[in-house]
């Protein structure tokens, strides 16, 4: 297949992908590429960076986040890519301060990097290769390294790593816009975008992000609850929250009232109950630390008997729970929400799940 025949493939499998969901899509675009014209390692990252287009149109308003959900997010798009060549490492930061941005451009920026650090390790052999994420924080600034076991950038190339057009990557692999655009976009919401690398040892590119003043945060708040507000989805659906705190169940209740029917759960056995006994919910949010029966048990119990419903589950944790549930989390292709949940989070996070091709819950027929 020559250029022309490969762009076409992507042209319909985009259009594919507003109509059906981005995901599928994307997917499709990996088996032909990897089949007609590339490795199927290269083929994964493209479709990847295609999953990433269509995320891009969704994905630009400004909010207030915590970069380790930003980082997360990036994950989920292209996590399974990357490891298929590394190991990935996640060291968060805990209690990280919230940082105002447009979740969409740095979630660009971190997909950017994370796409660069598969292509480098593809250049070099070694035992283990190992994409590392690291989230830190002072008093004027949020890091996010993404270190990678690839080749390094050597010296005389490090001065024109950011410069437009200029690619240390093999021919067809980059046009050398990719750093260029990410360091522009950091550097246009205050931060910046650097690189620290020893050649033959692998590289680090740490993305600054400024901590915002009061006025911002109120601002930033203000505006996404207003949108929450005007967040319907689409069509009713049912979603069963599950939390030990009555007053967080409540909560979930008014901020889905607008267009969801609420089903609610004290703990993680109370849900299995509800499920088991013909309960089938389109979506589950579950506090991962429950009395009794846990998130993560719930979770293995779902994707026993309910496959369908486990990948539709959002798990919400706090600064307090996040460490001793971390290996797990860090495993998980699901969506992560930090308490305090904003009403705005959560509609984002119930509106990727249900827009996914709907597929019954229940279990199937027994033979």
């Amino acid at each position: 297949m020559g250029t022309a025949g490969l762009w076409i493939v992507v042209a319909f499998a985009l259009a594919f992908d507003f109509v059906n969901g981005f995901h599928d899509a994307a997917n499709s675009i990996a088996t032909v590429v990897s089949t007609r014209v590339l490795s199927p390692r290269l083929a994964v990252i493209w479709a990847a960076s295609f999953n990433f287009i269509a995320f891009l149109v969704f994905g630009t308003k400004v909010a207030s986040t915590i970069a380790n959900d930003v980082v997360d997010q990036a994950l989920r798009l292209v996590g399974r890519e990357i490891g298929m060549v590394a190991h990935i490492e996640r060291d968060y930061a805990r209690a990280l301060p919230r940082v105002v941005v447009p979740h969409g451009r740095l979630t660009q920026v971190l997909v950017n990097i994370l796409i660069n650090a598969a292509h480098a390790i593809n250049d070099v052999e070694r035992e283990v290769h190992r994409v590392r994420i690291t989230t830190r924080a002072d008093t004027e600034f949020v890091a996010i390294s993404i270190s990678d076991t690839g080749p390094g950038i050597a010296s005389e190339a490090l001065s024109h790593i950011f410069d437009p057009f200029f690619t240390t990557k093999r021919s067809g692999l980059g046009t050398g816009l990719g750093l260029s655009i990410s360091r522009s976009i950091m550097r246009d919401l205050g931060g910046d975008l650097i690189v620290e690398s020893v050649h033959g040892s692998g590289a680090t590119f740490i993305a600054l992000l400024p901590l915002p003043d009061h006025a911002t945060m109120r601002k930033a708040y203000l505006q996404n609850r207003d949108a929450a507000v005007r967040r319907p989805l689409s069509k009713r659906h049912t979603v069963l929250v599950i939390d030990d705190d009555e007053r967080i169940l409540k909560a979930y209740a008014r901020m889905l009232a607008s267009s969801c029917d609420v089903i609610m759960a004290s703990d993680g056995q109370e849900a299995i109950d509800l499920l088991s006994s013909g309960s089938s919910p389109d979506a589950v949010v579950t506090e991962i630390a429950l009395p009794e029966v846990d998130g993560r048990a719930l979770f293995e119990w779902l994707r026993r008997e309910r496959p369908a419903l486990a990948a539709r589950t959002v798990f919400v944790t706090s600064d307090a729970t996040r460490e001793r549930y971390r290996s797990f989390l860090a495993e998980t292709m699901n969506g992560i929400l930090t308490k305090p949940v904003s009403a705005n989070s959560l509609w984002s996070a119930l509106a990727n799940l249900v827009s996914q091709r709907p597929t019954s819950s229940r279990p199937p027929p027994r033979e």
